[in-house]
C-alpha cells in the first residue's frame, strides 16, 4: 500500500508581498507557511547579523488528503485577483517518518578515546567499550582488550541543550579532557580495582603500591547536554557541572543519569556560585563569555590547575588568550579545528589548555 504523499508548495515573491503570500497559502489548504525572506550573514569570528533579502521564498505543506492540483489552479487564481507577481513550484514529498528520520543526523562518534551515541543506536559492532576508568581497570588491566583500543561510551541524547559531540568546539574539549584526565584517572582505578590493593589498607608501610591520588575535581562551566561532564566523570573526575539555562541542566542531569554517573549540576550564571577551587576547569563558551569570566575562571582554578577553554573562533583567539593570560594563565597548548562552509570562508576554532600559575610564579613576576 502506498503511503499519502505530502505537496510543497513554494511562492518566490518580492519581500513585500510575503506575508500576502503566506496567507494565500493558508487559504488554499496548507497546514501553516513559512517565510524565508532573511539571510544570516556571517563574517570569519562569532559575529553574525540579519539582512532582509530583496526576494522572499514562502513554503506551505498540503497534507495528502488535499488535491495538488485543485490547489494550484486556486492559488494562480488567487495571485491573479491580487495582482501578485510569484512564481509557483509543487514538490511531492517521499513519504518517510518525520519523527525517525532526524535521528539519521546524530550517528556515533569517536572522538578520542570516548565513543558518543545515541540511546536508540547500539554501539559499532567491532568497537570495545567499556562504561568507566574503573570498569576498564578491574577488566583489562592495561586499558586493552582482545588486540582492540577500547573507547569510554556515552549515551547523549540530543535535546534542546547544546553537545552532542558534533560540532568542533565539543570535540575539542573532549579530545583535550581524554588527554588531561585519561591517564592520572586510568592509575586512579587501576589502583583501586588490582587484588593488591585490597590488602594494602591492612598491610604495613612496606607494601610497595603507591598511595593513591584523590580524584581530581572538575568543573564544567556552561555544561549544556552535560557531555563533556559526563566524559569527565566517566575518566574518574569528580565534576561539578554548571549553567544559566534550566533545559541544560535537566538534560545535564538526565543524561548523566543514563550513563551512570552523579556529577554535582547547578543551574547559575558564571562561577561566582561556588567558592571552591578545581583541578581542571573547563569552559566551552562564546569568546565574549570567556573573557568577561577570565577572572572567576581564574579564582575557580586552583593554583597549578589546568584550564580547557573552546568555542572560540579562530580570529578572536588572540583576544580571548590574552584575556586569561592577564587573569593569570600561562598557555600550554593551543588547537585548531575546521568547522563548516560559511559562503567564501570554512569555519576555523580554536581551544586553548592554560595553566593557572602559582602564588611563587605570581611574585617571581610581579604580577
Amino acid at each position: 500500500m502506498t503511503s499519502p504523499t505530502w505537496t510543497q508548495l513554494r511562492l518566490t515573491t518580492v519581500a513585500e508581498q510575503a506575508e500576502v503570500c503566506a496567507q494565500l497559502l493558508l487559504d488554499c489548504g496548507c497546514g501553516g507557511a513559512q517565510i524565508d525572506d532573511t539571510a544570516l550573514v556571517l563574517d570569519e569570528s562569532e559575529d553574525a547579523t540579519l539582512e532582509m533579502k530583496t526576494s522572499a521564498v514562502v513554503t506551505g505543506y498540503l497534507p495528502p488528503e488535499q488535491s495538488p492540483h485543485e490547489t494550484r489552479v486556486c492559488l494562480q487564481e488567487a495571485l491573479r485577483r491580487g495582482s501578485i507577481a510569484a512564481q509557483l513550484e509543487a514538490v511531492p514529498l517521499a513519504a518517510q517518518n518525520w519523527s525517525e528520520a532526524w535521528r539519521d543526523n546524530f550517528p556515533p562518534l569517536r572522538i578520542g578515546p570516548f565513543l558518543i551515541v545515541p540511546p536508540w543506536t547500539q554501539a559499532p559492532s567491532g568497537e570495545v567499550t567499556k562504561t568507566n576508568a574503573a570498569e576498564d581497570a578491574a577488566g583489562h588491566a592495561d586499558g586493552h582488550a582482545d588486540g582492540h583500543s577500547d573507547a569510554v561510551l556515552i549515551r547523549i541524547d540530543p535535546g534542546l541543550a547544546f553537545g552532542t559531540g558534533q560540532h568542533p568546539t565539543t570535540r575539542l574539549c573532549l579530545e583535550l579532557i581524554g588527554e588531561h584526565l585519561g591517564a592520572s584517572s586510568h592509575h586512579d582505578a587501576l589502583h583501586r580495582a588490582t587484588p593488591s590493593n585490597r590488602t594494602a589498607a591492612s598491610s604495613s608501610a612496606t607494601s610497595s603500591v603507591p598511595p593513591r591520588a584523590a580524584a581530581p575535581k572538575m568543573l564544567d562551566v556552561g555544561c549544556g547536554s552535560g557531555v563533556l561532564s559526563i566524559a569527565a566523570a566517566k575518566l574518574g573526575a569528580r565534576v561539578w557541572a554548571s549553567d544559566l539555562d534550566r533545559f541544560c541542566t535537566e538534560a545535564t542531569r538526565d543524561n548523566a543519569r543514563a550513563n551512570g554517573v552523579a556529577p554535582h549540576i547547578v543551574q547559575a550564571r558564571g562561577v561566582g556560585w561556588t567558592a571552591a577551587r578545581f583541578d581542571v576547569v573547563v569552559a566551552n563558551l562564546m569568546s565574549v563569555l570567556l573573557i568577561a569570566l577570565a577572572p572567576e575562571l581564574a579564582r575557580a582554578t586552583r593554583s597549578g590547575g589546568t584550564l580547557i577553554v573552546s568555542g572560540i573562533s579562530a580570529p578572536r583567539a588572540d583576544e580571548v588568550e590574552a584575556a586569561l593570560c592577564q587573569a593569570g594563565f600561562t598557555t600550554q597548548e593551543k588547537r585548531e579545528a575546521d568547522g563548516e562552509q560559511r559562503g567564501d570562508f570554512v569555519e576555523r576554532w580554536t581551544a586553548f589548555v592554560m595553566k593557572k600559575e602559582t602564588e611563587y610564579r605570581k611574585q617571581q613576576t610581579g604580577a
